[in-house]
């Protein structure tokens, strides 16, 4: 397939993520199978996706500097103006003219059933692209000290609201350099399944491979990559000895701390990254039973589970919001992982930014309360719960826990520092909870509580 047809695909990625909220790696994952690309093909159409979505804000304004009623640009002329401004920016591997030459016949096949606009619109998008080429280092941005709310959230990429809260909370300097690391292509973090290998039997296995590799330095499990590597072709992967999962996503089952002869319930459990882990971690001797809504996702799980050889855990399909009745007071540790608003991984789903709103903080933060107090159920006394979230706002995380605390009683929280590995215990805050971010630890953004029942 040429170049000029992933540029079609990419166009199609980013108007279905934009249009429908659709998850850009399912997109580009089923173009990968549907139109038989290579993984060099798949690799470039995931840049031209994944780097358009993270730069979009400021390639807007870029746009809009050239346009004297930017309101009224067809939104298809301004996705292919979006692929093209992205490529000459960012893509050292596409020279200006390729870049200008490919999206102007990239809008003349969007426009191919109105002949009558083909040339309109095919003018109008060469004329903005060799002007950007001009006079690029002549576009003016909002200027920091004059109003940094503007200033970030278009140099860096973000939307005006959400840089507005974090400048609130972590002041100009500290909301600067989150987005900016959510402008960072994060590296890919493997957990080693040591029910198979030692972390340095998997990198020494990727090495031999021609994968660079290196520990990680939070997780004792943890295996931070130099390459993107094509897992489908590791033998590693084959053999199952390793998971994808962020080290914040790994030091949650640590505070969870799972044992051997355990009943573990582990809520909404897809695709089963925790769910793996916490067999693992009980050296596949305890009991685990993984709930999700989604008949589909617990699929994932089943999936995972046997390439991983984690055993003696349970499926079940259910509305998490109520407990299943037979495990009310049984279970020794229950995890609620719970859905949010994912403020905390932008940086590996640059989409979020744009799909995401405000008002849905406060729609999550009732969900994930609904969630908690069905969970709790579950715990035995003296047993222990866990709520986590990939989020960054408070909202969904510590008014989470007031508020649970507030309405439920018997529980009590515990300081996550004595189950977390030694170097992630700079993340404790003073309330004992586990708090991650890109900017300062670089790794995920993550929230994690730990709760006992008192006995």
């Amino acid at each position: 397939m040429k170049e000029k047809d992933l540029r079609l695909l990419a166009y199609r990625a980013i108007r279905r993520s934009l249009g429908r909220r659709e998850d850009p790696k399912a997109i580009i994952e089923s173009m990968y199978f549907a139109h038989r690309l290579t993984h060099s093909e798949r690799a470039f159409l995931a840049e031209l996706v994944y780097g358009t979505l993270r730069w979009m804000g400021k390639i807007d304004w870029i746009i809009d500097s050239f346009l004297e009623k930017p309101h009224k640009l067809d939104l298809r002329v301004r996705n292919a103006l979006r692929l093209g401004i992205y490529q000459m920016d960012h893509m050292n591997s596409v020279p200006d003219y390729a870049a200008v030459h490919e999206t102007v016949e990239l809008v003349k096949k969007l426009f191919k059933r109105e002949p009558y606009l083909v040339d309109t619109m095919a003018r109008l998008t060469n004329a903005v692209l060799r002007r950007y080429q001009r006079e690029r280092e002549k576009i003016k941005f909002p200027k920091l000290e004059e109003d940094p709310v503007k200033h970030i959230s278009v140099v860096q990429s973000h939307p005006e609201g959400m840089v507005r809260r974090w400048v609130e909370r972590f002041g100009a300097e500290g909301a600067l350099k989150l987005c900016e690391a959510n402008n960072r292509i994060p590296p890919l973090v493997l957990r080693a399944n040591t029910l198979r290998c030692t972390r340095e039997q998997l990198i020494e296995d990727l090495e031999r491979e021609g994968v660079k590799a290196k520990p990680g330095r939070y997780a004792p499990e943890a295996v931070v990559l130099e390459d993107f590597p094509v897992f489908e072709r590791l033998s590693s992967f084959k053999k199952g000895w390793f998971f994808v999962q962020d080290e914040a996503s790994m030091l949650v089952v640590h505070v969870l701390s799972p044992d051997v002869d355990e009943l573990i319930v582990d809520v909404c459990a897809a695709p089963g990254g925790k769910t793996t882990h916490i067999g693992q971690m009980a050296q596949n001797l305890a009991k685990i039973v993984a709930i999700d809504l989604s008949k589909e996702k617990l699929k994932l799980v089943r999936e995972n589970c046997v390439r991983l050889g984690i055993m003696d855990v349970q499926l079940r399909e259910h509305d998490a919001t109520e407990p299943i009745k037979e495990l009310i007071g049984r279970a020794d540790r229950v995890l609620v992982d719970a859905p949010c608003s994912n403020t905390g991984v932008i940086r590996r789903h640059p989409d979020l930014k744009w799909n995401k709103s405000e008002e849905e903080i406060g729609r999550f933060a009732e969900l994930q309360l609904k969630l908690l107090i069905a969970s709790s159920q579950y715990v035995r006394r003296g047993g222990v719960l866990v709520y986590s979230t990939c989020s960054l706002e408070p909202e969904e995380n510590e008014d989470v826990i007031e508020k649970f605390l507030g309405e439920v009683k018997g529980f009590e929280v515990e300081d996550v520092t004595r189950f977390l590995p030694p170097p992630a215990r700079e993340m404790v805050t003073p309330e004992g909870f586990f708090k991650s971010y890109p900017h300062l630890h670089e790794i995920d953004g993550f929230f994690c509580a730990r709760l006992r029942r008192r006995g």
